[in-house]
């Protein structure tokens, strides 16, 4: 045990803690960090935002409230730089797939030029064997 003895406490100390709590608690609940009231994050396609804090909790001008909405801002922020990077990568993948199609299309021109050529070659290879083969 930490504490030995049981405390045991008197009327008259019950009555001062009390008063003391009564005088205090005000100011204890103005200092806890609330959720501030109002505070909405607007999303158009789940990439842009914009933060809307009570009147009421803006004035009291809370480090929370003020945190709050820097925090909103930085996502806010940072959903529209996700979007742009995204809006990027797209063009860039749309280059791609393009450049791929391009060189599939140059590819396949060469294969048929060099099966032309080929064929060509074996035509008239057999060409030049039948005639030598009956003179």
């Amino acid at each position: 045990m930490l504490g030995g003895a049981l405390m045991e406490l008197s009327d008259k100390s019950l009555e001062a803690i009390g008063q003391y709590v009564k005088e205090n608690l005000a100011g204890w609940l103005q200092e806890m960090p609330q959720k501030p009231e109002g505070t909405q994050i607007k999303n158009s396609a789940g990439l842009s935002g914009s933060a809307q804090i009570s009147d009421q909790r803006a004035e009291q001008g809370s480090p929370r409230v003020l945190s709050d909405t820097v925090l909103l801002e930085r996502l806010i922020r940072l959903e529209e730089e996700l979007k742009a990077q995204r809006t990027i990568m797209e063009t860039r993948f749309e280059a791609i797939d393009k450049r791929f199609d391009d060189l599939l299309h140059y590819m396949d021109k060469r294969f048929y030029s060099v099966q032309w050529v080929m064929g060509l070659g074996f035509t008239l290879l057999a060409a030049l064997m039948a005639v030598f083969n009956f003179f």
